[in-house]
């Protein structure tokens, strides 16, 4: 794999995208336990997950690419 550019770039996909997914699942069990539920807060706590799934986007990218 440390050859192969398309093979990284699709464990950079799969990677990027488990991570948005993680960040979500714990946004939505945060507001399932009465937190940020208001529109404030939930505004508050999805930026907070793209923001997760952006730099762990990155990280992953220069742990595949370094």
């Amino acid at each position: 794999m440390a050859d192969n550019f398309l093979a990284q770039f699709i464990a950079w996909g799969l990677l990027s995208a488990f991570s948005y997914y993680c960040a979500a699942t714990v946004k939505h069990i945060v507001q399932e336990l009465g937190y940020c539920e208001d529109f404030a807060g939930g505004q508050r706590i999805s930026w907070a997950a793209l923001a997760f799934g952006a730099t762990f986007t990155v990280l992953a990218g220069v742990y595949l690419w370094a």
